[in-house]
């Protein structure tokens, strides 16, 4: 059980996590219980604050509640005294009853415009179950969280994507087409399988996406960030050469509204437009795939965009980070014995570090103990290093500029001279190979180690907007940091051909003007040479041939925050 202070944007480190506690027994805890000193704490931070000393040493009490709770469906019903998901009146965001169609099996259909829950109906829910001591629209009886008054029972348990979305719905998307059971179907896919495989193993990702792709044979193991990577970015390039066009417009629906709404840049027109993308999806998924896929992860799609009203963009409150947090807790144990112990024992040590490196004088203390608790701290910055501006870092040492040895070479020069508006001296001009932009380490085609990853296809700015294209080297000319980039330029033509498309819900939804993320582009001879700063962030360049036809695709990243 972990907490997150600060911006939403630090969410993701360890430095802002906090441990409130954990339960190491056979059975779950029985959450009165467990929960109730933690809402005592929470009430009386809220009623009486704590003291913090600001840099000016000023002392200021601050104040703090309760948000929300980001977790998976079964710990949700625990916490919130509420029905499963399997249940009738099981979801815990709206009052919808769902369908039983056989035993513990229940499938939620499209049924029109959904009735929110709120608080005020919660507490009277919950008065009715203590008056007939029986359930009543899902409620069990009274959280613990309502003890604490500014929590809303109604809409504070938002979904959770990493759970709902990519261990969910992706999960029963992915089994529909590959699965042998629907070898029947019209939108079964699983013949081709060899041949996705085959596009997927060879795409070379940045190191953004840790896990390097796998083939579509082991999606029973893969992770969450195995399954949003497909998502995100290879599924629409390989599933557009397989999947029958009605069947993968509709799945563009999915793909679309989910990456708008994970996105750091929302306005209320695009939040809409994802809206009513992922509503249709809803709406047609059981002409597509008929009644019994529709589980509670796809019903939960309906209430993502509301969620982001309320919260901000859906990884500001995934458990990307807090999973991650179960690994660091893991590597805490070392025995058998007193896990408990030692992992308390783990977890105080790794919150005062940071206050003992302060306190080190490399005049009294050992010069090596000095180095390994910094570098643990990770205060101290690499050795090669430097900082050409703010944000910008060169990595590495620099060399000097020898066109004839660089492929491309004149090419690279004449786009230096563009955008210096003058003849340059090879001598003044220094090249570099690798940068670090915002925390993100960029390479050039140049830099000769890299064969596994591609980190040198970006997005950057260029005439007011996003282009794209391959950094072929970094350099400095006359103080001015540069990347020298290869475009690409991308196609006119949209991934979905509406003229095939005869469901006219999907058809509309397809036409609401929403960001797109997946572009197919071509590769150019075209030079350019921008400022570094000029670069956003870095891309997944896609390759798919199928029948001696080759296509190239950007996938762009919605954010470059919620980590693995």
């Amino acid at each position: 059980m972990c907490f997150v202070c600060g911006s939403a944007s630090n969410r993701f480190s360890k430095k802002y996590l906090l441990l409130a506690g954990f339960w190491f027994a056979p059975a779950k805890p029985r959450m009165t219980t467990f929960l109730d000193p933690l809402v005592d704490r929470l009430n009386k931070i809220l009623e009486h604050g704590v003291q913090v000393t600001y840099p000016d040493k000023t002392m200021h009490t601050v104040r703090g509640q309760l948000l929300l709770s980001s977790i998976d469906l079964q710990a949700k019903a625990l916490l919130a005294n509420h029905k499963q998901f399997n249940g009738e009146f099981g979801c815990n965001s709206c009052l919808d009853t769902g369908k039983r169609l056989r035993g513990p099996h229940r499938v939620w259909p499209y049924a029109g415009p959904i009735v929110l829950r709120t608080n005020t109906t919660y507490g009277e829910h919950v008065i009715r179950v203590m008056e007939t001591e029986k359930p009543y629209k899902g409620v069990k009886g009274a959280s613990v969280l309502y003890r604490h008054l500014p929590f809303d029972m109604g809409q504070g348990f938002p979904c959770d994507w990493m759970h709902s979305v990519l261990l969910g719905t992706m999960k029963t998307m992915l089994e529909l087409w590959l699965g042998r059971k629907n070898s029947k179907k019209p939108f079964y896919v699983g013949d081709k399988i060899l041949w996705m495989d085959e596009q997927v193993r060879n795409m070379r990702v940045p190191d953004n996406i840790s896990h390097a792709p796998r083939k579509l044979s082991d999606r029973q193991h893969f992770k969450a960030s195995e399954i949003r990577a497909f998502l995100l970015h290879y599924s629409l390039p390989v599933l557009r050469e397989v999947l029958p066009e009605q069947y993968f417009a509709h799945y563009v629906l999915l793909v679309s509204g989910v990456s708008m709404l994970v996105s750091d840049n929302i306005s209320e027109d695009q939040l809409s437009s994802a809206e009513q993308r992922l509503d249709v999806f809803c709406k047609e998924f059981e002409e597509l795939y008929g009644e019994s896929p529709q589980t509670m992860n796809v019903h939960l799609l309906r209430h993502l965009a509301h969620n982001t009203r309320l919260y901000g963009p859906l990884w500001a409150y995934s458990c990307f980070g807090y999973e991650a947090m179960n690994g660091h807790l893991k590597r805490m144990v070392h025995g058998t014995r007193f896990i408990v112990e030692q992992i308390t024992c783990s977890v105080v040590i790794a919150d005062n570090l940071q206050r003992l490196v302060d306190t080190l004088d490399p005049n009294r203390e050992a010069p090596k103990a000095v180095r390994l608790a910094r570098k643990l701290c990770i205060t101290e910055r690499r050795s090669n290093v430097t900082e050409l501006s703010p944000g910008v870092d060169r990595i590495g040492k620099p060399t000097a500029f020898c066109p004839e040895r660089i492929d491309m070479g004149d090419d690279i020069e004449r786009a230096i001279k563009e955008r210096m508006g003058d003849e340059i001296r090879r001598s003044s001009c220094e090249v570099f190979h690798r940068a670090s932009l915002a925390g993100q380490n960029i390479y050039s085609r140049g830099y000769g180690r890299e064969t596994a990853r591609n980190n040198r296809t970006v997005e950057y700015m260029a005439q007011d907007s996003v282009q794209y294209g391959e950094v072929l080297m970094f350099c400095t000319v006359h103080d001015e940091n540069l990347a020298v980039l290869k475009s690409l330029q991308p196609v006119d033509s949209p991934l979905v051909n509406l003229a095939e498309v005869n469901n006219p819900d999907v058809k509309g939804a397809l036409t609401l003007e929403l960001e797109n993320f997946v572009i197919e582009v071509v590769e150019t001879n075209m030079c350019i040479a921008v400022p570094i700063r000029f670069i956003r962030r870095k891309c997944v360049m896609m390759q798919t041939c199928k029948e001696g036809k080759k296509r190239t695709y950007i996938g762009r990243f919605p954010n470059i925050v919620e980590h693995d």
